[in-house]
């Protein structure tokens, strides 16, 4: 009688733990590389309790000296057209980001809170002390970063209180 083998073959699998996205200054400033538009939603500083959309459009290229340049025009009504560059560079260490306007002479930097990304999402929040309205203010910036989506909100904490909106870009490519 014929003598049956039957192999047992066992398969170990090596699976690698999941590793966090290292966010580099790179990373995020060629994710925000392009022609963007949609708009910019703002809590009006002469009544708080309104607020204003205006079409807005961005456009962010590289710098030759590094970081971006944010070319910004705000559609404020007819014959209202309003046009902001900026600079938009953050440290190789991830620590700090430089988002200044190029006629202002003082630096605007914020302290880099936090940075993530999850799959294809890039999210970086940033905080500086500064002033909103006149009066003394921490500013804070999150920015969340898709392929095809960019949004900027901007809240506001005065000494003693607490985070409030002061306004939105909503932005698609």
């Amino acid at each position: 009688m014929p003598m049956l083998r039957i192999a047992i073959v066992t398969l170990h699998l090596a699976v690698a733990p999941l590793v966090a996205q290292t966010v580099e200054a790179a990373r995020v400033h060629a994710a925000l590389v392009g022609h963007w538009s949609g708009t910019l939603e703002y809590k009006d500083y002469r009544d708080p309790t309104k607020r204003v959309t205006l079409p807005t459009i961005i456009d962010v290229t590289p710098r030759s000296a590094g970081g971006t340049s944010l070319h910004v025009v705000y559609d404020d009504g007819p014959g209202k057209t309003v046009v902001s560059d900026d600079r938009f560079v953050i440290a190789d260490d991830m620590r700090s980001f430089d988002w200044t306007g190029v006629k202002d002479t003082v630096p605007e930097v914020f302290r880099m809170i936090s940075v993530t990304q999850d799959g294809g999402t890039i999210r970086m929040v940033g905080e500086r002390d500064g002033s909103d309205n006149d009066a003394p203010a921490t500013l804070r910036e999150t920015f969340t970063i898709t392929v095809r989506e960019l949004v900027v909100v901007k809240e506001v904490r005065p000494a003693g209180g607490t985070f409030s909106f002061r306004h939105t870009y909503r932005m698609t490519r």
